[in-house]
């Protein structure tokens, strides 16, 4: 275990560098985001275009810190969402 943020975490945890933001992939008409959280940037733009919606958009929201659930959360989002996309790649080909 190592001191990060001021608290005990595993070594190697998911959030190996501190992630200052959190992607969401939202519609203006919905009240909550459709996908995500993601922490980088090309997994919400798969997001993004795997909707196939012509007014879905990528928010970007700011955190002072994070935890190790949301961060294995967000990692876990964007390993799904790239399984996902490969797989859709594969059947169409």
């Amino acid at each position: 275990m190592k001191i990060q943020n001021g608290a005990f975490a595993l070594v190697g945890s998911a959030c190996s560098e501190k992630a200052i933001v959190m992607f969401f992939v939202t519609y203006p008409k919905q009240p909550y985001p459709l996908l995500g959280p993601f922490l980088k940037s090309p997994d919400v733009e798969l997001g993004r275009l795997s909707i196939r919606s012509p007014g879905v958009v990528v928010e970007a929201c700011p955190v002072k810190s994070l935890d190790e659930l949301p961060c294995i959360c967000a990692e876990l989002h964007g390993r799904t969402l790239r399984a996902l996309t490969a797989h859709q790649e594969v059947a169409n080909d």
